[in-house]
Formats: C-alpha cells, structure tokens, sequence
C-alpha cells in the first residue's frame, strides 16, 4: 500500500455505507491501521514522559488521549 497512491486517498475518504452501494472498497481497514499508529504514537510518548508510572496507569492515560472526545477537541 504506497502512501502516494491515490487510490488509498480515495479510500480513505470513501464511508462504508457508500462503498456498499457502489460496490467499492470503504475505508474501514485503513482507519483499523490508522488506530494502531495513533495509540502506538501516544503510548511511546507516555512512555517516555512518565518513566515511574506503571502500566495500568499509562494505559488509562493513553484511552483517555485517544477517545473520540479528546482527539476531536484537538482537531477542532
């Protein structure tokens, strides 16, 4: 999957309730791909930020970054 290739745009912007009714690929699987990087990104900060704090607690950290809430205030 090249990152220029304008087809991966092009899914990427394609909701499945299209995608269903015109027989097209939807973006479902880059956005699974596109969660494991952001929580990947998110978890190594913390990691490195917070180097006493153990694993329960980076994880609650890292769930309240990435819910829809907290990444919609920072987009917005």
């Amino acid at each position: 999957m090249p990152p220029g290739d304008p087809s991966n745009f092009h899914r990427a912007l394609t909701h499945s309730s299209y995608a269903y009714e015109a027989g097209t690929a939807d973006n479902e699987r880059l956005e699974f791909l596109g969660d494991a990087v952001v929580g990947l990104a998110i978890g190594a900060a913390l990691f490195q930020m917070y180097p006493n704090v153990n694993e329960g607690a980076l994880a609650k950290m890292r769930a309240s970054i990435i819910s829809a809430t907290s990444l919609g205030a920072q987009a917005a």
